[in-house]
């Protein structure tokens, strides 16, 4: 009686370790998609964010460019039409017109 109680009690044993494994083999499949799920989320997430890096170094850029456009207009303005500090022209000293 004792060899069928120690049998018994073995082939629970097994049968727990069995349903553990399985259990373990199920739960890892299961972190697996999961895992590939948010991978998935995360590529999507990060291709939006550099488009949108992208779309915004393109408009500082362009912004820039405008601002050195500006920038250089005023200085050749300047060039063209002397000004004192208060922005007024200087016709008699540096301002000369030429008749044909």
């Amino acid at each position: 009686m004792r060899d069928d109680t120690i049998d018994i009690e073995e082939r629970m044993r097994e049968a727990r370790k069995k349903r553990l494994k399985e259990s373990i083999i199920e739960q890892d499949k299961w972190n697996r998609e999961l895992l590939s799920r948010c991978l998935k989320q995360l590529r999507m997430y990060l291709v939006e964010k550099s488009k949108e890096a992208s779309v915004r170094a393109r408009e500082a850029k362009r912004q820039e460019e405008y601002g050195e456009m500006c920038r250089e207009e005023r200085r050749m303005e300047k060039e063209q039409y002397p000004c004192d500090d208060k922005d007024e022209m200087h016709f008699r000293s540096e301002f000369k017109f030429e008749w044909m």
